[in-house]
């Protein structure tokens, strides 16, 4: 049996927030959510182990960039997606190169989405299923 994964999403906008958090339940992830950076970092902090952060890059508190650092710096290890609706080429590949799993561009195409989750997951922790 394998345990669920948990992912954390953290966007300001609840609109995107939720619709990513209903698409990606529907894989059998468990979802947390976060509505901006600080509720974001509290998360990242507790005990419960998160597989996944999928945040975005500009929100209030702390932005997608600032948490990720605190991830590196901590060696907290968990699997970073980035994403933005507004961010240029040279935040990507400042991302990406410091190790971020993936960058998306919104509006992100749900299938696509999906994808991209799954892939990561499955990369740095093995099938999602028996």
């Amino acid at each position: 049996m394998y345990p669920p994964r948990r992912i954390l999403i953290a966007d300001d906008d609840p609109d995107i927030r939720t619709g990513a958090s209903d698409l990606l339940a529907g894989t059998g992830l468990v979802v947390l959510q976060a509505e901006d950076g600080t509720q974001a970092m509290e998360l990242l902090n507790t005990d419960t182990p998160v597989h996944l952060a999928l945040l975005d890059l500009q929100m209030p508190g702390f932005g997608g960039l600032e948490l990720f650092q605190h991830m590196l710096d901590h060696d907290l290890r968990v699997p970073t997606i980035l994403w933005s609706g507004d961010a240029g080429v040279g935040v990507e590949r400042f991302a990406l190169d410091r190790g971020a799993s993936a960058f998306l561009h919104k509006p992100v195409p749900p299938k696509i989405l999906r994808q991209q989750v799954l892939a990561v997951l499955e990369s740095h922790w093995g099938p999602l299923h028996p």
